[in-house]
Parts: structure tokens; sequence; C-alpha cells
């Protein structure tokens, strides 16, 4: 997908003016806070992460102030290997 992007970025020589770059939504201290004009999380990143709060926060952290953060929820699959991981088979329902 990154490979996608890439090419056609060149395509459009925009290279000098969009850079990609591959990081983890819970994680991304690469960037400073407050860097981006707006956050957009498309594709359910958030939805297949083990602690999405964490992602949620993060987005939120390199957002400018009063900027906007959009999320895509496109599955609630995900939420079955966060209770494996987490041990809690109990909160599924019958």
């Amino acid at each position: 997908m990154l490979k996608v992007a890439e090419n056609k970025i060149k395509k459009q020589k925009l290279e000098k003016k969009i850079e990609v770059k591959r990081v983890d939504i819970r994680d991304m201290s690469c960037f400073p806070s407050n860097y981006f004009d707006i956050a957009l999380a498309e594709g359910d990143p958030v939805s297949y992460c083990l602690r999405p709060e964490k992602a949620i926060k993060e987005l939120v952290r390199v957002v400018k102030p009063n900027s906007h953060v959009i999320v895509s929820v496109d599955s609630k699959y995900p939420v079955i290997s966060r209770l494996i991981a987490e041990e809690s088979f109990n909160k599924l329902s019958k």
C-alpha cells in the first residue's frame, strides 16, 4: 500500500511536498505534538489495535489544537482478539 502511495506521489511530482512513513499508530513519537493539521485513520487501524484508546490518544497528540481526527471503525471482530489477549472470555455474551 505504501508503495502505491509512493508511486502516485512520484507520478504527480510531489516528492518534495509529501513524505511517506510507516509508523505504529500507537506510537508516533517520530512526530512532535501539534504537528499535523488533520489526522485520518482510514481502513480500520484503530479497530485492530489491542489498545485502541492508546491509538486515539496518539492521533490527538499529533494534531494541532482545534484540528480534526477522523477514524473509521468498520469491524466489530477485532474485539475478539482483544478479549483473547486479555483472557476475558467472560465478557462475551451468549
